[in-house]
């Protein structure tokens, strides 16, 4: 991803740790960044041991649902993602900076999007997220 002729002027950028978006977050900005294991992507374990063939999309399907009813096959569950995501809150309204670039993965993205809405963030809530998509939050008033 290049840097566009509007770029942001970031204050901060708070990044996932995995090797893509450190690129993409040094790609966007310049400013100080911190790496977290917080803002990873929610992990996708196959719900099933048997030996069958399904599509990508069928098993990637599969597994998200196994993921929102907690299934024993998901190495994180529902509600560790949610707490995951509400750690990533508390460290975000601890920065004192108010311009703040954010890198993550989609589907975490999706359930971070619903726990600042929770917290009385403004945005735009999406269910799919394209690489590189820009969106923003803005902090409710103190």
């Amino acid at each position: 991803m290049e840097k566009n002729n509007e770029e942001e002027d970031w204050e901060l950028c708070l990044t996932s740790d995995l090797p893509r978006a450190v690129q993409t977050a040094k790609n966007l900005c310049t400013c100080k960044m911190i790496e977290t294991p917080l803002l990873r992507e929610v992990p996708l374990t196959a719900f099933s041991q048997k030996k069958f063939k399904l599509p990508l999309a069928l098993w990637n399907f599969a597994g998200r649902v196994a993921w929102s009813y907690s299934h024993s096959s998901q190495e994180e569950k529902r509600p560790d993602t949610l707490k995951r995501a509400e750690q990533f809150l508390e460290l975000l309204e601890s920065v004192q900076q108010k311009n703040i670039l954010i890198v993550s993965h989609g589907f975490f993205l999706m359930e971070l999007a619903k726990v600042l809405e929770k917290s009385g963030y403004s945005g735009k809530k999406k269910r799919h997220y394209k690489n590189g998509e820009m969106i923003i939050f803005k902090r409710p008033p103190a």
